[in-house]
């Protein structure tokens, strides 16, 4: 980082991001290419450790850059340089927030590099904003968030199943009924889609980062205070 060159002090650069770009600087906080380079992050709405939104394989990786590749018919970095900016674009289903593990940024799973006390950081102010999610962005066809209450469960199942055991899928049910939001499903459908993509892995992450690594941890929650 050239901070000096700007008059900044190069020994307090803190790395700030949401969403995906707090995805970023979650993960550039444990790679090795940045030891020595930053000394906080600022993270909303953007655990790079949790099952959704954490980095995916190499081997996806791989494929993504293979099918857009494809799509713009370049064969190496040097036709890509060479490809009109107004065309590149992510092909449909090629979409992601996150980074790949590429044994270059991150030889690892960030969460098995915080676990293992691997991040060199040592502060963070981390937390989640209000009500973020997946869901909603991909709705677009219904197929998703049910719009009768009486399909609540059922759209549950259809939702949740490939991602984890059925046997939890009723303790979803009982944690989050449709009579809690007023048989609204597109509100019980944000708030388990926050809570499981950004509020819970938030929550462990900064445990993480204060147990492990032994970083100073600020938490937040934006709308949502403790009680919830």
């Amino acid at each position: 980082f050239l901070v000096g060159g700007w008059g900044g002090d190069a020994g307090r650069v803190t790395v700030a991001g949401e969403s995906a770009g707090a995805l970023a600087a979650c993960t550039l906080a444990v790679s090795p290419l940045t030891r020595n380079l930053l000394q906080g992050v600022i993270l909303q709405s953007g655990p790079c450790t949790g099952n959704k939104w954490g980095p995916g394989s190499a081997k996806a990786g791989k494929e993504i850059a293979q099918t857009v590749m494809r799509s713009l018919n370049a064969t190496s970095i040097h036709q890509l340089r060479k490809v009109d900016a107004q065309l590149l674009h992510w092909p449909a289903g090629t979409l992601g927030t996150s980074a790949y593990v590429d044994s270059w940024v991150v030889p690892r799973h960030p969460a098995s590099m915080y676990l293992a006390g691997e991040a060199h950081i040592t502060r963070a102010i981390l937390g989640a904003n209000s009500m973020d999610g997946i869901a909603p962005w991909l709705d677009a066809s219904h197929s998703i968030i049910p719009r009768r209450a009486s399909d609540y469960d059922k759209y549950i199942y259809n939702s949740w199943q490939q991602q984890i055991s059925p046997k939890i899928i009723p303790n979803i049910l009982e944690q989050y009924p449709i009579s809690k939001f007023a048989n609204n499903t597109i509100e019980a459908f944000m708030r388990i889609e926050a809570d499981s993509c950004v509020v819970c892995p938030t929550k462990n992450l900064a445990r993480m980062m204060a147990t492990e690594s032994g970083i100073t941890v600020f938490h937040y929650a934006f709308e949502f205070g403790p009680h919830d």
